[in-house]
């Protein structure tokens, strides 16, 4: 298949059927093969997506969330992007505890929480982790 025909295709429909912008059409066709696995053409769509509006918050925090391995970047840029949107706090956070880098981990937690809707029910688990994290790092190495 000619993917590349296919997501013009698939941006023409999107942006006609729900009045998107080209930036947020891409976006959405990101998600969509996110959803279907299909990563390497997400990251080429959230790409063109923040490439024509880097304030898409949710094509920053999606390119975090695939390349994990290096989130730090996306993530940032979604925090710059929507500075409330609490997620991106807790995934930098799981990256530097990961890295082994604990003060900055307790840093992200902290803001993940004072931002997360705690009414969620999808944020429940997450919240439970960043407060184990905090409080695992304020006994193991007495950071407040």
């Amino acid at each position: 298949a000619d993917w590349d025909v296919i997501d013009h295709n698939l941006l023409i429909a999107i942006k006609e059927e729900k009045g998107l912008s080209d930036a947020e059409a891409y976006e959405l066709i990101g998600r969509v093969y996110l959803q279907e696995n299909r990563v390497d053409r997400a990251i080429l769509n959230f790409g063109k997506a923040v490439d024509l509006n880097p304030n898409l918050y949710l094509s920053w925090y999606n390119l975090g969330l695939i390349n994990m391995d290096n989130p730090e970047l996306y993530f940032k840029k979604a925090i710059e992007a929507n500075s409330k949107f609490a997620p991106s706090y807790y995934w930098l956070g799981m990256y530097f505890k990961q890295c082994d880098k604990k003060t900055e981990a307790v840093a992200y937690f902290k803001k993940y929480l004072e931002r997360v809707d705690k009414d969620d029910p999808q944020e429940h688990g997450r919240i439970k982790v960043a407060e184990n994290e905090i409080k695992k790092q304020k006994g193991t190495y007495g950071i407040r």
